[in-house]
């Protein structure tokens, strides 16, 4: 068989071509090797090629597997990707501005709370000043 083609059966003469992310090397191949992770085989008849910078190629592959950078790398185990630091600086920093936004706006609600409170007894106690009753206001 030629390069790229192996036999499945010794006693065959049909040549079969290698599997996606298989390879053979020579001629006469009685079985295809598997591509070893890092690298990629695109064809059968192509020896590995190494996986390009920005991309992952674990055992088997036909064609290298891209990271969508800027925010994803490939792992060191070559199997997947893995964040950059400046995909955690995202998150962290919008984290940091989600919960500061919370906090501001919690603080003016409390803060409207109060004075909305304030005016209501304030207002009461004129009330009662002016017309001298003791009228009972439910309690807020």
């Amino acid at each position: 068989c030629a390069i790229g083609y192996y036999k499945p059966k010794q006693d065959s003469s049909l040549c079969v071509p290698c599997p996606n992310g298989y390879y053979t090397m020579s001629e006469g191949t009685v079985e295809c090797k598997e591509c070893r992770s890092g690298f990629y085989c695109p064809q059968g008849s192509h020896g590995p090629l190494p996986c390009p910078s920005g991309a992952y190629c674990p055992q088997g592959s036909m064609s290298p597997t891209w990271c969508q950078t800027p925010f994803f790398e490939p792992d060191t185990s070559a199997l997947d990707c893995k964040a950059t630091a400046e995909l955690i600086a995202l998150i962290v920093g919008v984290s940091i501005v989600f919960v500061l936004l919370v906090s501001f706006i919690t603080f003016k609600i409390v803060k409207a709370l109060r004075r909305w409170k304030f005016e209501r007894l304030r207002d009461t106690s004129e009330h009662r000043a002016l017309t001298g009753t003791e009228e009972s206001i439910p309690p807020i």
